[in-house]
């Protein structure tokens, strides 16, 4: 038994050398991962409710006409209200809620003035703070995820995760005009595909300035690269403009084409599709 387990052992430790892999990483693969220790869901960890768009929409492009074949700004559902311009704050707040919140369905479920005090002290957890061990965590009881307490408190959060104009007085934004270089791009590449696999979402603002078909926040949680060696790579995007969960909950999709040197974003209701400027944001207090 101990030289079968022995023999085991030593093909492992060859077979990681031929492949350059390392043992290393091999023990660091095995260790357990921070709470929740599972990879990002689109049907666990983002909201049941959309960012509404400002205009209305067909075939990416923004028309006046609110025709049966066009998206309407106003999701259906609404109850008359409004909730725009806020794909920044749903951004921010899916990564608050993924690094900060521990849901717990066995405890008992409590008032919806506790529940606004529990979304408040989420919100206003500087973002980008490490994650917190699961002991550390806030506790929302009652629900098991934020799929199923967003679906049950949608107004609720809608109410207090934050209004949408701060947004536009990000430092960060002064950078806007300044379309990021090719040299730039690349190291957002790199670093994005090192962070997705480590299996740590990120929130990425997308945008073509002085172009406005896209001025947007998004968060990626996955990463597939392709086989041929080239450096190209896919990256799933939650998008809070659009339910998660439809179409089987297929993600958006951001491509990195390493020998072009950017991104580009696929086609949605509210962009054409095609190349856009990638920055990572929520990093620290200037970005």
């Amino acid at each position: 038994m101990l030289f079968t387990l022995s023999r085991h052992l030593l093909l492992l430790v060859v077979t990681c050398w031929l492949t350059g892999q390392g043992f290393v990483h091999i023990l660091e693969a095995a260790e357990d991962k921070p709470f929740p220790g599972r990879s990002f869901s689109p049907w666990q960890d983002t909201f049941a409710f959309c960012n509404e768009t400002v205009w209305n929409y067909k075939d990416g492009k923004v028309v006046s006409d609110a025709g049966d074949d066009a998206h309407r700004k106003d999701s259906p559902g609404a109850k008359g209200e409004s909730y725009s311009r806020r794909c920044f704050v749903m951004s921010r707040a899916t990564m608050q809620f993924w690094k900060f919140a521990r849901f717990d369905a066995s405890q008992k479920r409590v008032s919806e003035e506790e529940y606004r005090r529990i979304i408040r002290r989420i919100a206003r957890v500087t973002v980008w703070r490490d994650t917190l061990p699961a002991s550390d965590r806030i506790v929302v009881p009652g629900f098991t995820n934020l799929r199923t307490f967003s679906t049950a408190y949608g107004e609720l959060l809608r109410a207090n995760l934050g209004e949408g104009w701060p947004t536009y007085f990000r430092p960060g934004n002064f950078a806007l005009p300044f379309r990021p270089s090719a040299e730039a791009q690349r190291g957002i590449a790199k670093e994005l595909r090192a962070q997705l696999k480590k299996g740590d979402p990120a929130v990425l603002w997308l945008a073509n300035f002085p172009s406005l078909n896209i001025n947007h926040a998004v968060v990626a949680y996955g990463v597939k690269e392709t086989y041929d060696k080239s450096g190209d790579y896919t990256v799933w995007i939650y998008d809070p403009n659009c339910d998660a969960t439809a179409n089987g909950g297929r993600p958006s999709l951001l491509k990195w084409n390493s020998s072009a040197s950017a991104f580009s974003f696929n086609k949605t209701f509210y962009f054409p599709g095609g190349e856009v400027s990638v920055r990572h944001v929520f990093t620290d207090s200037w970005h």
